[in-house]
């Protein structure tokens, strides 16, 4: 047993996590036991109403209920009879002919360990495998609102957190839209790709698409004169009005040779005088 003690110690000495290996399916036993000065003097299983006391004679059975006054707190929080958690494991690393027990005695570790793996077993799934059983470091609080900094011993499976395989990423609302529409443009891509028109379809289509624009717009400028036609005659005045104003700036900016159109007419106008002339207006 020296030679295991030692080769433990090399790989493990103030290591803050063990790897293990469990290879039954009840790997994990909490006791409630009462020490005094000569050890161990009454035990029993955490759900068991039955107990061993230690007397003269050796051991007797006597009954373990909630209201024994040895599992009642006292001022300080504490109780006679605790809880004790006995994990046993082999250590690979270490033997695989040797069975190892871990002697627990924080409440909040034994509560981890216990609900890890009474979870485990309500999916349905084996204890048996591969762990890693490690400490770190948890801020807790007593009965009078004290605060420690206590390490908890706590344990994970390493075939869910194999570094080969790859994490699951958690996809965002904007990300899963994002690859709908990824998805929706790689399908007409391929659409697209599956019929490769040829250079004389290229063409016909070209044609088709400079017909059908032609078309457009002789049916825009059908709809730009029956508009026209329907201007009440205020907004035609308007329009003369200001056609007039800008008549002297050039609408298109590649012209390099602008006119204005002016309209005039003759009229006779009579001066003081009583003379009548004829006069050019504009």
């Amino acid at each position: 047993m020296q030679h295991y003690l030692e080769k433990f110690n090399n790989l493990y000495k103030e290591a803050k996590s063990i790897d293990i290996r469990i290879f039954n399916e009840n790997p994990f036993t909490i006791k409630r036991v009462r020490y005094n000065q000569g050890g161990d003097v009454c035990h029993c299983l955490e759900n068991s109403n039955e107990a061993t006391q230690k007397v003269k004679d050796g051991w007797e059975k006597i009954e373990c209920t909630p209201e024994c006054s040895y599992r009642q707190k006292d001022k300080n929080g504490k109780t006679a009879c605790r809880r004790i958690g006995w994990l046993k494991f082999l250590i690979p690393s270490v033997s695989m002919e040797r069975i190892f027990l871990m002697r627990i005695a924080g409440q909040k570790s034994i509560d981890r360990l216990d609900n890890y793996f009474k979870f485990q077993q309500s999916q349905g799934k084996s204890l048996v495998g591969d762990y890693t059983i490690y400490l770190k470091q948890e801020e807790q609080s007593n009965t009078f609102a004290k605060t420690f900094n206590n390490y908890v011993l706590d344990i994970f499976n390493k075939e869910e957190f194999n570094s080969n395989k790859p994490i699951p990423k958690i996809i965002s609302n904007d990300e899963i839209s994002s690859t709908t529409n990824n998805q929706k443009i790689n399908v007409k891509v391929e659409k697209q790709e599956q019929v490769i028109p040829s250079s004389s379809t290229i063409i016909a289509s070209n044609i088709e698409n400079s017909d059908t624009k032609k078309q457009v717009s002789k049916s825009q400028e059908k709809k730009k004169a029956v508009t026209k036609e329907k201007v009440p005659k205020s907004k035609e005045k308007k329009s003369v009005k200001k056609q007039s104003k800008t008549s002297s700036k050039c609408e298109n900016e590649n012209l390099n040779n602008c006119y204005a159109l002016l309209r005039t007419f003759k009229e006779n106008l009579t001066n003081k005088q009583g003379e009548t002339k004829e006069y050019l207006i504009r």
